[in-house]
């Protein structure tokens, strides 16, 4: 599974960013904060089901399009061999 996630609603660099929210920070903060658990516990579940995820935010996307047939290809033999198995 490959995700492209926006910087802003996944919460790309928190730690630092997250002071930098001026406006509605009761708000933001447990919003991007719920997003960025929801998105650990998604990936353990796709894991769990052996599935091989992989996020990228938006602004890695145009080096994203110039690897992806790498991606395709390990995808491609992690669904072969995890098939040969069964």
């Amino acid at each position: 599974m490959i995700f492209v996630d926006g910087e802003f609603w996944h919460g790309y660099n928190w730690v630092e960013k997250k002071d930098k929210i001026k406006s509605n920070r009761s708000f933001w903060i447990p919003k991007i904060e719920r997003n960025i658990q929801r998105d650990e516990e998604n990936n353990a579940l796709l894991r769990e089901m052996g599935c091989t995820v992989l996020r990228f935010f938006s602004f890695s996307f145009l080096f994203l399009l110039f690897l992806l047939p790498f991606f395709w290809l390990l995808l491609r033999v992690s669904f072969e061999l995890s098939h040969r198995h069964r």
